[in-house]
């Protein structure tokens, strides 16, 4: 009986070490790893942004401001899409953002800019998502990209 016991907990130890690989660290630091690099991307787009570096250390981080052509604007929104932006770029995923910056690049617009008139078309589709409850029409986001 004691040996039945022995090879019961034995068999637990197993499987909790099946369980460790399944969802094991490996998962849990590719995770922090990615974190960690939005949070690097994160910083280096508020570092062009001192203006909302500031306000969102001194405000509620979802209150507005008004920009240059005194539009309503959300630093953190407009941060993090940057960042959505640049990791689509890096990716090359979907594969027409980068021809768009590069193509945008190379007749003269400003890389900050060009990435700008990228944001607008995404946030605008990202809006359409959130209160029409559709999918991101991806088809749509190439057709408008192709147009800048």
């Amino acid at each position: 009986m004691k040996e039945d016991a022995e090879e019961f907990e034995e068999e637990d130890d197993e499987e909790e070490d099946d369980d460790e690989d399944e969802y094991g660290d490996e998962d849990d630091d590719l995770l922090l790893d990615e974190a960690e690099e939005d949070h690097e991307l994160f910083q280096e787009q508020l570092e062009k942004h001192p203006d909302y570096l500031a306000f969102l250390e001194q405000k509620d981080p979802f209150d507005v401001v008004l920009d240059e052509q005194g539009q309503e604007v959300s630093p953190l929104l407009h941060i993090t899409t940057h960042v959505l932006l640049e990791k689509q770029i890096e990716e090359n995923d979907p594969v027409f953002v980068r021809q768009t910056v590069e193509k945008m690049e190379a007749r003269g617009d400003d890389p900050h800019n060009a990435r700008h008139a990228i944001m607008a078309v995404l946030i605008e589709l990202m809006g359409e998502v959130m209160t029409g409850g559709k999918p991101f029409n991806l088809k749509r986001y190439e057709k408008e990209l192709r147009r800048l």
